[in-house]
């Protein structure tokens, strides 16, 4: 099984600039970097070390009385809402970090998604009109540094969004009468188009006939959307 580190910074690599920045610290043995910080209201003290020359994150948390290290935080399946609440902002902690001083891994190739939503089950446009960056569930295949094209189901039947994965499997367990979460992913909003832009219609002439379920997007279509949001952008 990953652990929460090898999940969290997945496909990324270290940026020893933006470490420091972030208030990384070298260790005094000089192979780390090192940062911590108090969670859980002043109860923890969190401690990450970072192995740039391994491309490596570790994460140890400890009672800030006795300076004891406290593991449950990272049993999944430990339901208790205190140990439950310490392993959330833990993850947030970690995902912070991530983005904001790791690179994508420069030898990966991205690869190019369409992932449909329910247009009847979830109102896209008011979510993202309150965040760039929405959870979403996991798509088996699905890594860091793809792009993911959101496809609003009918009425709309149109790509309404163009997103970059910037996060994935996440633990998260969500269930309702519709469908149910164990993982999530984070995809930032880079674009957004208008209903008439790329619809089905539009989209048969590429070769997407329907979009029942994740896919690839076709080359061919992936360049006349960048063709034509390049020839916008120079209006």
């Amino acid at each position: 099984m990953m652990s929460l580190e090898e999940i969290i910074f997945f496909n990324r690599v270290p940026n020893v600039k933006r470490l420091h920045e972030f208030g990384f610290q070298r260790s005094p043995d000089g192979t780390q970097l090192q940062w911590e910080k108090t969670i859980h209201d002043g109860d923890f003290t969190m401690r990450v070390s970072a192995d740039t020359a391994q491309s490596t994150f570790e994460t140890h948390v400890y009672d800030t009385d006795f300076d004891d290290e406290y593991v449950v935080f990272r049993q999944a399946d430990d339901t208790g809402a205190f140990a439950g609440s310490v392993r959330e902002e833990v993850i947030e902690t970690l995902k912070d970090i991530a983005i904001h001083c790791c690179d994508i891994d420069p030898t990966y190739t991205p690869k190019i998604w369409i992932v449909p939503s329910n247009m009847k089950l979830f109102d896209l446009d008011r979510a993202f009109s309150m965040t760039d960056i929405l959870m979403w569930q996991q798509v088996r295949g699905v890594k860091v540094g793809d792009e993911v094209f959101v496809y609003n189901s009918a009425p709309e039947s149109a790509l309404r969004y163009r997103c970059q994965v910037i996060q994935t499997h996440i633990p998260y367990e969500y269930k309702d009468e519709h469908f149910e979460m164990h993982e999530v992913m984070d995809l930032k909003k880079l674009d957004v188009y208008a209903p008439e832009q790329w619809n089905l219609p539009i989209l048969r002439t590429y070769g997407v006939t329907t979009v029942r379920g994740p896919r690839h997007m076709p080359d061919m279509l992936r360049k006349a959307i960048m063709r034509e949001s390049a020839q916008i952008d120079k209006r």
